[in-house]
């Protein structure tokens, strides 16, 4: 027989917390005759479903040959990599319709972009949003609209980012937080309530984690 090699394919949760993801063996060589393992005993079928994320040792034998995998499924991340408000690849995009406890990370072809809102960003569920660097990711509201609005049944955690030029008449200035705020390695410069300078807004709890600096 030829020797056996195998692939080792992965499909991760929709969601994070969900369980349907799935690992599928492509067995081909050997003698053809198949016994698969996703760690849970032998089985003769080469798809896992329902799958969690986490670490598998999945492997495949033909009688005479076993190959072996650590196969990892990772929790669902958002990646944004468009700078622009609309559209798959947007930050508001990930926000409104990825899953409600998403990370949202953002493509290192963004370093050093300002990302211009034309509206506020509203959140639901739990969100964390996690740029590229306090000095290298500027969210924006462009002098027009405030940044994000976090109702009393959510929670919000930035990270690694900058929020600049928020506006709004109230509610603002950057943020308008009636549930958790988690803040770490966050700039705030040149956000407004009405023309007063505001970096955030409501009733809302605010854990500071690390550093976050506050500029008028």
């Amino acid at each position: 027989f030829p020797f056996m090699v195998a692939e080792f394919i992965k499909t991760n949760p929709s969601c994070t917390g969900l369980s349907d993801g799935s690992i599928t063996v492509n067995a081909t060589g050997g003698s053809g005759n198949y016994t698969y393992d996703f760690g849970v005993g032998p089985t003769g079928t080469p798809t896992a479903n329902s799958l969690a994320a986490g670490d598998y040792n999945v492997s495949v034998e033909d009688g005479s040959t076993t190959i072996t995998e650590l196969v990892t499924i990772n929790p669902s991340i958002a990646t944004v990599f468009l700078p622009v408000d609309a559209g798959n690849g947007s930050l508001r995009h990930a926000v409104e319709n990825g899953c409600p406890s998403d990370t949202i990370t953002f493509d290192v072809g963004l370093m050093g972009d300002s990302l211009r809102l034309e509206n506020v960003l509203n959140i639901m569920g739990t969100r964390v949003i996690n740029g590229l660097g306090m000095s290298n990711l500027i969210i924006s509201g462009d002098h027009i609209t405030s940044i994000f609005n976090i109702p009393s049944s959510s929670s919000l955690s930035l990270l690694n980012l900058s929020l600049v030029n928020a506006e709004s008449p109230a509610g603002g200035g950057a943020i308008n937080n009636g549930g958790m705020l988690y803040l770490e390695n966050v700039l705030f410069e040149n956000n407004r309530e009405n023309g007063v300078p505001l970096a955030w807004s409501g009733i809302g709890a605010v854990i500071i984690k690390q550093l976050v600096e506050i500029r008028k």
